[in-house]
């Protein structure tokens, strides 16, 4: 049986938010070819699209899913894989007789790490920061148009809740990227030696901020952005390639 595997927001690509109806053409070939659909929510799990799930955003119901990161936040290593009911009975009634359903890790089902998930989800739900990633993102996205929307090294600016990026171009209109992908890497650089963490994936600046980040955070963040962008420009109009 073949699977496609997907992230609801595509993270490492760019913090590619897909269009309204991607997941319904994605789930509609899939039931149609007998093709299993596997979410990866390792980054947009636990909050960080202001949903608890990306999926939540699309109403999607896949297969299986791979969770890790929020699950502890980073404080201890975790990850979980979540079957649907057809995907563990088949595999359960697979299995030789008297056999349980098993797989082995060699740190599978870690006391420690599981105490600081369970510990890490109660602090998740009980300071609301679900909601605070859906009301600061939005924030986020809209410092970020105000104050970049009219760069012309700005072609998009994309995201969801505590998800963004810009991406950065050479040519507004063409959407040619920088002359080198060392100009986008020089923003992050930049800007963390003025104490904001960003990250340059290929031609664009993407923003992740913790859940529990303020508006003030957000006002913050734009500002040290606003002081080295005259800079980020001058390096864009550089002679074309």
């Amino acid at each position: 049986m073949a699977a496609l595997i997907v992230e609801p927001v595509m993270g490492t690509g760019g913090i590619l938010v897909p269009p309204p109806d991607y997941f319904d053409a994605i789930t509609d070939i899939c039931k149609r070819h007998d093709v299993l659909l596997i979410l990866d929510e390792v980054i947009t799990g636990f909050g960080r699209t202001g949903r608890w799930f990306g999926m939540e955003h699309w109403s999607i119901r896949p297969d299986l899913v791979s969770l890790a990161k929020g699950l502890s936040s980073g404080y201890l290593p975790l990850s979980a894989s979540v079957l649907s009911d057809p995907v563990y009975e088949t595999l359960r009634d697979g299995m030789p007789e008297g056999l349980p359903f098993m797989f082995g890790l060699t740190s599978n089902n870690h006391p420690a790490c599981c105490a600081a998930a369970l510990a890490n989800l109660d602090i998740v739900e009980n300071e609301d920061l679900v909601e605070n990633a859906r009301r600061v993102g939005a924030y986020l996205l809209e410092r970020l148009q105000k104050s970049f929307g009219d760069s012309p090294i700005v072609g998009e600016i994309r995201g969801v809740g505590m998800l963004a990026a810009m991406e950065i171009v050479r040519d507004r209109e063409t959407r040619e990227p920088f002359p080198n992908l060392a100009d986008p890497a020089w923003i992050a650089h930049t800007a963390f030696d003025r104490g904001l963490i960003v990250r340059a994936l290929f031609q664009c600046i993407a923003f992740a901020p913790p859940l529990v980040a303020t508006t003030a955070d957000i006002d913050r963040m734009i500002g040290i952005l606003e002081e080295l962008w005259p800079e980020a420009e001058r390096r864009g109009d550089g002679p074309r390639r």
